[in-house]
């Protein structure tokens, strides 16, 4: 690890990687891609990209090289086409009323949303069952998400200190207690 080698022209909000040298950058504006090797930006993209207060997750499928996120004022899920050089036009992926509340996300082929009472799925832009379970200790109404294509689980980061752990149904796998 070295201190100061890390060079951008942009404020970094929140990003994921699409390669082994560059990220998709959302800077509280707009998205745009970083090589943070060479410390160059692409041209910044605003289209349909929501404003830091209503922005909520930014996770990248790899099986159809798109970038998602919630934009919580039009309660829907969004996402981008990464090409070389930029992005193209927003595609919606979801819209829900109950997307308002959102905290996070991932996509599988499936799209779920943390939201501050449990997870909303969504395949091909439908509403999905997904039974959050009933713990001892309820979720806490924040955290982060996380499931990819390569992942059998739902991995849920409460900030009561644990990790809910659920099958892609919602039935209970496991929590892993700090």
């Amino acid at each position: 690890t070295e201190d100061g080698t890390v060079r951008t022209q942009t404020d970094i909000v929140d990003s994921v990687n699409i390669s082994g040298t560059e990220s998709v950058v959302f800077d509280g504006q707009g998205l745009n891609i970083w090589n943070f090797v060479s410390g160059t930006n692409s041209a910044p993209f605003y289209l349909n990209v929501p404003k830091a207060a209503s922005f909520a997750g930014l996770v990248r499928y790899t099986a159809n090289n798109r970038v998602y996120t919630v934009d919580k004022d039009l309660g829907q899920v969004i996402s981008y086409l990464v090409s070389t050089t930029g992005f193209s036009k927003p595609t919606i992926s979801a819209k829900d009323v109950t997307l308002r509340d959102a905290l996070d996300l991932g996509v599988d082929g499936s799209v779920y949303v943390l939201t501050t009472t449990g997870i909303n799925t969504y395949n091909a832009g439908k509403p999905v069952t997904f039974s959050f379970p009933v713990l001892a200790v309820p979720f806490s109404g924040t955290g982060k998400i996380f499931t990819n294509e390569k992942t059998k689980q739902v991995y849920v980061l409460d900030s009561n200190g644990r990790i809910i752990i659920t099958d892609k149904t919602g039935k209970l796998v496991k929590v892993l207690q700090s």
